[in-house]
């Protein structure tokens, strides 16, 4: 996932996306790196078109334009499965889903993902331990 600082995607990586199939909603997927993670942990059971407008359609009920991790991550456990559930709902399962969505965020917006190695990276080594 590429991150930048301003938000969105770093100068020159515009991106045309039309998953949703809905234009308001593929718009939200190409600025927001946190739609289009969003969409793909929705890209379970669902038809694809379905998972991608979720970001959209959870942006707009906590009257938003776009995602926001921290938001997201501080809502109440409680009511956000009931956000993800509104008819239409978001997802097949929007409990789970809801709870998925929380998780993920979290994750982004604790101090310690900073000092994570990426995903995929070859861990340091571990200090030697042997006593001479």
């Amino acid at each position: 996932m590429i991150w930048y600082r301003g938000g969105g995607y770093p100068p020159g990586m515009d991106a045309t996306l039309r998953l949703a199939q809905q234009p308001e909603a593929d718009a939200l997927l190409a600025r927001s790196p946190l739609a289009l993670l969003t969409g793909m942990l929705l890209d379970q059971q669902v038809p694809m078109e379905w998972a991608f407008t979720g970001p959209y359609t959870i942006a707009r009920r906590m009257g938003a334009d776009d995602l926001d991790a921290h938001e997201i991550a501080a809502y109440d456990p409680e009511r956000f499965p009931e956000l993800l559930s509104e008819k239409p709902a978001v997802h097949r399962y929007p409990g789970s889903m809801a709870k998925r969505i929380q998780q993920l965020c979290q994750y982004l917006v604790e101090p310690t993902t900073a000092t994570r190695p990426p995903c995929g990276a070859t861990p340091p080594p571990a200090p030697n331990s042997s006593s001479g």
